[in-house]
């Protein structure tokens, strides 16, 4: 009866130790798929973040871009409007030559002060138009940047 009890206390310490092994396996592994879970909503959140913050950067990218073509589009009319204006006043001007010199310098004089408005409105435009791009790439270069260093992490 020795070797059988002797049996029956070595089974149950063998089943004693495989059901705490398996329980300690069964908690290993629930903490382990629960930090998981937390690793992912963290991620989750953040790419979330991310794109918040990347939408708000493209909603005002657009308002500057929209604001730069206003302006823009104000510059070109004021200058055609002038441009416009000084015509006539050359061409009411030029009607009053004396003579055909006189008609040929005030027209050359007309001509040279047009060449002389449009390449300066030319810079002005080119200048504004840059100070626009910068305005406008700001927000997206700022969340590149951004996603960037999200990638480094």
């Amino acid at each position: 009866m020795t070797d059988a009890s002797t049996l029956v206390e070595t089974t149950e310490t063998l089943i004693n130790e495989a059901q705490r092994a398996t329980t300690d396996a069964k908690d290993a592994l629930d903490k382990a798929a629960h930090e998981q879970v937390e690793r992912v909503s963290a991620n989750v959140t953040e790419i979330t973040r991310l794109n918040q913050e990347t939408f708000d950067a493209m909603v005002v990218s657009s308002r500057a871009a929209a604001k730069a073509v206003e302006t823009v589009n104000a510059q070109i009319f004021a200058f055609a409007k002038r441009n416009y204006e000084e015509g006539v006043a050359a061409a009411k001007e030029s009607l009053h030559a004396r003579s055909l010199v006189e008609l040929v310098e005030k027209q050359s004089g007309h001509q040279k002060a047009v060449l002389e408005d449009t390449m300066s409105e030319v810079v002005r435009l080119n200048d504004l138009v840059s100070g626009a791009m910068l305005d406008v790439m700001a927000p997206l270069s700022d969340r590149l940047q951004a996603a960037a260093r999200l990638g480094r992490v």
